[in-house]
């Protein structure tokens, strides 16, 4: 298998080589990035447990019951300001309850915020300093890798829902011919419980060889090119005593391994911004619908140092692949939620640091 460059060089796989690359992809399939579904079910079934000692369920139905026959079976704006009253009425410590489901919503946040990620990167916005359709040259310690490439790799993918949730589309866009990487995902839960949750996450990109020409710390400059990138919450309070989190994000995820069977990168990052995720946290009354998180052919360098020296003349992987995710925790609140993400890696330069 062959690699494109822009020098006249090309960076080749033999035949046994390749079959340890596909042995690798079948072994390690993905899961880095997944949030600890176990510690996940251990903290809801905390959280259910707190919640239902200060609001008993009982005492729930029996709020929910009087608000409806307040409303007459029409659900109206004072839905909330009537639950609200009802649990006063009937002793509930409403800031103890508050201070429950904001501990936590904290606690859901961080197991979602945990990366595996290291090494410092950088982010430049429209940095380039050659003409926009004319890339840079194979110079001095740079190779610079464009499509098509050799590669296409789904390196991650996650379906997670309870309840009444629902995994609507978890597809892939990659495509190793124009370099286009990303994913559609779609999310819904339209009964939600006192703590349900989804979990949707496509991580999918390109897998490089690169033979440092010297020995010596290297730069990653992926260049990319956003084709598509709509984020979409959309929310409705079911019954009044209601809360919820969501969070989307498009990332980059740059990746180096020693060689093709090795479990683990050793050295990467994971959550490399490159679009304006959304990260809602409320009642469900309210929703941003539909946002571009990124513009149509907006262009986004993205600099990558990895902490480590590579020798010169031994080859080692380099991975690169955009990781689209979708993160909600639910408190009786209806959710709608997408991710719309297609981007092309223009090009992939590698440079050897003197």
């Amino acid at each position: 298998m062959t690699y494109r460059t822009l020098s006249s060089h090309q960076h080749e796989i033999a035949k046994g080589e390749r079959a340890r690359l596909d042995a690798f992809k079948k072994r390690y399939p993905g899961g880095l990035e997944r949030v600890d579904i176990r510690e996940l079910e251990r903290l809801t079934k905390s959280f259910v447990a707190e919640r239902r000692e200060i609001l008993p369920p009982d005492t729930a139905a029996a709020i929910k019951q009087a608000v409806a026959e307040h409303e007459g079976g029409k659900p109206s704006p004072a839905r909330r300001h009537l639950s609200l009253a009802e649990a006063r009425r009937r002793g509930i410590d409403l800031d103890k309850l508050k201070a429950c489901q904001d501990h936590f919503y904290r606690a859901a946040a961080d197991l979602y915020g945990r990366r595996r990620s290291f090494s410092p990167a950088s982010l430049l916005v429209d940095p380039s300093s050659w003409p926009l359709t004319i890339l840079p040259p194979d110079i001095g310690g740079t190779t610079v890798y464009v499509p098509p490439f050799g590669e296409a790799w789904e390196r991650w993918v996650t379906d997670e829902a309870d309840g009444s949730g629902h995994i609507n589309t978890n597809e892939s866009y990659v495509e190793a011919e124009y370099g286009i990487t990303g994913a559609l995902l779609a999310v819904s839960n339209h009964d939600a419980g006192d703590w349900d949750h989804l979990i949707a996450l496509r991580n999918n990109g390109f897998f490089i060889p690169f033979t440092p020409a010297t020995t010596g710390a290297i730069q990653i400059s992926a260049e990319l090119i956003c084709l598509l990138c709509r984020h979409y919450i959309s929310t409705d309070d079911e019954w009044g005593w209601s809360d919820f989190s969501c969070q989307t994000s498009s990332a980059l995820t740059i990746s180096v391994y020693w060689n093709h069977d090795d479990g683990e990168a050793v050295s990467e990052n994971t959550q490399l911004s490159i679009a304006q995720g959304l990260n809602v946290r409320g009642d469900g009354e309210s929703s941003p619908g539909t946002v571009a998180a990124a513009g149509p052919g907006d262009r986004k360098t993205v600099n990558f140092y990895p902490d480590i020296a590579f020798a010169a003349g031994r080859t080692v992987w380099i991975y690169v692949g955009v990781n689209n995710q979708i993160f909600a925790v639910l408190n009786d609140v209806s959710i709608d939620a997408s991710v719309d993400s297609r981007w092309q890696l223009a090009s992939l330069a590698v440079t050897s640091l003197e």
